[in-house]
């Protein structure tokens, strides 16, 4: 991947809960999403391979190298 560190992704959605007793409602995500690294994605997003400002202008000048 070329470009910059992504926002992140959307964990499909919030779930609540309602604790028996209290009647407290609990929030949580539905997934953990994880990077090949392990690092929470939803919490620091996607490092790209090759951080560049311009990802198209990279891709051709890494193309054309021989």
């Amino acid at each position: 991947m070329v470009g910059q560190i992504t926002g992140g992704s959307d964990s499909g959605g919030a779930i609540l809960f309602e604790l028996p007793d209290s009647h407290l409602l609990i929030q949580f995500d539905v997934e953990y999403s994880l990077n090949a690294d392990g690092i929470c994605n939803q919490e620091m997003g996607t490092v790209p391979d090759i951080e560049a400002e311009d990802a198209l202008n990279k891709v051709l000048n890494l193309i054309e190298k021989p």
